[in-house]
């Protein structure tokens, strides 16, 4: 088995922080991209969660006054803000998507094996999974049960990635 490294990404977090302070985003627009959970760098995602409070109380998003109420110097110094945001934040997301379905892939697993289990709670807890990032409200994310219950091409696509997943876990777990 190879040992993988989950993915992050500290500069970009630390950008769309940036990207706030400096005022070339809506909060409101990263919000509803990504959330404080997704952020892996625990100091991008203090002056993030910082950001959100000041926001939600109706306060100016000022690179001193965070620093200040976080401890973190690096927020009077956001020169390296993201010129594209929106994009980074979804970087943000889906890479907070792929930590979770790693760690979660064992569970999924043990579920799929485990003929006490209903293959409907096991879809259930996958998709669930999905709600952790924006996918889930504005893409093209399809039920997986409501394909199991019509099956046709996308059917046969949906269990070609079913077993693709399953086949990656396999030899992920070293089996």
């Amino acid at each position: 088995m190879q040992n993988k490294t989950p993915p992050s990404a500290p500069e970009l977090e630390r950008a769309v922080v940036g990207a706030i302070v400096m005022g070339s985003v809506n909060v409101d627009e990263i919000l509803g991209i990504t959330h404080p959970d997704h952020f892996r760098d625990a100091e991008a995602r203090r002056a993030f969660l910082q950001i959100i409070e000041e926001h939600d109380n109706d306060n100016p998003i000022d690179a001193a006054v965070l620093s200040n109420k976080t401890g973190l110097s690096w927020l009077n110094d956001v020169s390296d803000a993201s010129s594209r945001p929106e994009y980074h934040a979804d970087i943000i997301s889906e890479y907070a998507l792929r930590r979770t379905i790693g760690s979660e892939g064992s569970k999924i697993q043990g579920m799929a094996y485990d003929l006490s289990t209903s293959i409907y709670d096991t879809l259930d807890f996958i998709s669930r999974l999905g709600s952790t990032s924006k996918s889930n409200s504005d893409s093209n994310v399809t039920n997986a049960w409501e394909v199991l219950q019509n099956p046709d091409e996308e059917g046969d696509q949906l269990k070609m990635g079913i077993d693709e997943l399953d086949k990656g876990l396999f030899e992920y777990n070293g089996f």
